[in-house]
């Protein structure tokens, strides 16, 4: 029922409300008309939710396997989240390379071969790059080969434990050392110096939030996120796959655009739906300090920056891939949270080689850990 229920378009925040055991803040009248009308089922919702979390058995988890070497005169802003397996380490890399700034980085380990084998993997690779060893704080959630969510078929390989990538999510930002994140991909990298690049915008950033949290007449406005334009760029091969791949990424927003018109490049609006919203032609002929606004709708999955104490957590149970950011963003756009697109930050997001992926294990997984309804959807 929870699952059903939590799903639905309408039903997120007061879920969430009924979950946390609060009626406060509920975002819009209607909302709290519907939670007026119902608190017995929610109650029932409540108890519900907290007899299926028992059937979760959350992966093992080590924290700061690998701490990062920072400089003493290091002033860290901005913490750079991502979720990853092994076989993207070349790609966390270059994203510590180009982003150079902290990164908080949770990977999945036990994934294609013994966990003991991929630990040893990543401390190999975090000790023989200077990036990594000065950037990158690593967390490692271990794969035990045995579901973490009791629905979740078994017996079928690989795909009888699917990537818990909201639970990787939640780890990488839980641990991350600054007030604020930036919420990334494993295939992801952002743009060169991209801490400096937010560092020069930190005033105008801080200013615009104080603005947003103060302005009268707007109601309690939970938070403030600064959407990152992000784009697409194909991988050729798997080798091409390996390479450091910060040296493929735009110097700057004019060479950016430039790519953009040489076909480099493409904006994510035109390879994924959930990015649409983004004006990315005004951002691009933007050249001042200008924070756009960003017109949220429920089903916009943007990257963000935003201060990690006011976001609300991601959904565990999601499995697989697609859709995965929605319910967190959801609650953020429903409670009030104000997005602004950064004027000048950026990140381009790497065609994924994947490794022995199977869509059809991956919808078998969705159709037994959900209802059918959004099963049918993703396969579809």
């Amino acid at each position: 029922l929870w699952l059903v229920v939590y799903k639905g378009e309408n039903a997120d925040v007061a879920v969430q409300h009924a979950v946390d055991g609060s009626t406060a803040d509920i975002a819009s009248g209607r909302d709290a008309a519907l939670s007026q009308r119902s608190q017995l089922a929610y109650r029932k919702l409540q108890a519900s939710f907290r007899a299926l979390c028992k059937r979760l058995s959350l992966p093992q988890r080590r924290p700061f396997f690998k701490r990062r070497r920072r400089n003493p005169g290091d002033i860290d802003l901005v913490t750079l989240c991502t979720q990853l397996t092994v076989d993207r380490l070349p790609r966390l890399a270059s994203t510590a390379a180009s982003f150079a700034g902290p990164v908080s980085a949770a990977i999945f380990v036990g994934r294609y071969r013994p966990f003991e084998i991929e630990i040893e993997e990543v401390a190999a690779a975090w000790g023989e790059n200077e990036a990594m060893q000065r950037y990158v704080d690593i967390h490692v959630v271990i794969d035990s080969k045995t579901p973490w969510f009791k629905s979740a078929i078994g017996n079928e390989g690989r795909g009888d434990d699917p990537y818990p990538v909201n639970i990787l999510r939640q780890e990488s930002i839980r641990r991350a050392q600054t007030e604020w994140i930036f919420l990334a991909e494993g295939d992801m990298v952002s743009a060169p110096n991209g801490h400096e690049l937010i560092r020069s915008t930190w005033g105008r950033m801080v200013t615009e939030e104080k603005h947003h949290l103060l302005s009268p007449g707007r109601g309690k406005t939970p938070g403030v996120a600064f959407v990152v334009p992000s784009y697409y760029a194909p991988t050729k091969d798997r080798d091409d796959a390996q390479l450091r791949l910060s040296e493929r990424v735009p110097k700057s927003k004019d060479e950016l655009v430039s790519a953009v018109k040489d076909d480099k490049v493409k904006r994510m609006s035109d390879v994924y739906d959930s990015h649409k919203e983004l004006n990315y032609q005004a951002w691009e002929d933007l050249r001042n300090d200008t924070f756009m606004s960003y017109n949220w709708t429920m089903s916009m999955e943007p990257y963000y920056i935003g201060r990690k104490d006011t976001l609300p957590p991601f959904d565990p149970l999601f499995m697989g891939m697609g859709g995965d950011k929605r319910s967190q963003l959801r609650h953020m756009g429903r409670t009030g949270f104000v997005f602004l697109v950064h004027p000048h930050f950026y990140a381009v997001n790497f065609e994924s080689v994947r490794r022995g992926m199977d869509p059809y294990t991956i919808c078998q997984v969705l159709e037994k850990s959900f209802c059918g309804y959004h099963a049918r959807a993703f396969c579809q």
